[in-house]
């Protein structure tokens, strides 16, 4: 065989291995970067920067060309999600004077309010597009529930009763269960069903375990533990209870999967990075 046919083979099983096993950074500078998502086709990654002087939601191609601010108001915006058809982007904002959720129409880049009352955050769409999970501040009890709405009716279920801080909710592949992290000194993952039964606790670990994302075959939940004494993301496969640490970078938080479940995208000291799971 020809050695420069050898050669190229050899460079681009590099290349695949690198591009889906090693951590990629796809943005750098001086702007803090974080809250990444895939897009639903896998071609583009949304984010919060600060880099316009203010927390914004942004879009980019997932090689972090092409950037592209798509909130431009003075208020602060963070924790974007993308709707599953990809045509609608929930995020989080205290445009109203408390933190709320709203919800943008990619196609006409107009805007609505989906919440209102207590401060919320965390908004997870469901596999349909109909529903969005969400955390929101109980006064009564000084904690935070998990709660969902339907966009389209306004109608609300709240799943857990907040007595202690209860965030990140995330809809399962199937939309049947909400895994989310909970507690007060310490965080854990815990999942429960959209009717609110079925209150599980996922591990129990002597660490902080929080930032729960279900993969998209839904059998496993990627997640950022500090079990090394840092932040690192890991994966556990549901069936056998099976963990395993994907990066090692010491500060990688908020996983969110590939379309493909291959990559999870997260941010690491203030940029995106990509890691083959």
């Amino acid at each position: 065989m020809n050695k420069w046919v050898v050669i190229l083979a050899l460079f681009f099983a590099i290349l695949l291995l690198y591009l889906f096993l090693g951590d990629r950074q796809v943005t750098s500078g001086n702007a803090e970067e974080s809250y990444p998502s895939f897009s639903p086709d896998g071609k583009n990654i949304v984010f919060v920067s600060n880099k316009s002087g203010s927390h914004d939601i942004w879009i980019m191609g997932r090689d972090g060309k092409n950037q592209i601010r798509l909130i431009e108001w003075d208020s602060e915006e963070t924790y974007p999600a993308w709707s599953p058809d990809g045509k609608n982007i929930a995020f989080t904002s205290d445009k109203s004077g408390n933190m709320s959720i709203w919800i943008l129409n990619l196609s006409n880049m107009e805007y609505r309010q989906l919440t209102s009352g207590s401060a919320s955050w965390y908004p997870s769409f469901s596999y349909n597009g109909r529903l969005v999970a969400y955390s929101s501040f109980e006064p009564a009890s000084r904690g935070s529930a998990i709660w969902i709405i339907d966009i389209t009716k306004g109608q609300q279920i709240q799943l857990t009763q907040g007595r202690s801080l209860d965030r990140g909710p995330a809809f399962s592949s199937d939309g049947n269960r909400v895994a989310f992290h909970s507690g007060n000194d310490k965080d854990e993952l815990w999942v429960i069903n959209t009717d609110g039964s079925n209150l599980t606790q996922l591990m129990f670990s002597d660490s902080n375990v929080w930032g729960a994302a279900w993969s998209p075959d839904g059998k496993s939940i990627a997640f950022t533990s500090e079990v090394n004494g840092r932040s690192d993301i890991w994966v556990m496969e549901l069936s056998s209870g099976k963990k395993r640490q994907v990066t090692s970078g010491g500060n990688d938080m908020r996983p969110s999967w590939s379309p493909d479940g291959r990559q999870i995208v997260f941010h690491r000291s203030g940029d995106i990075w990509i890691a083959g799971v």
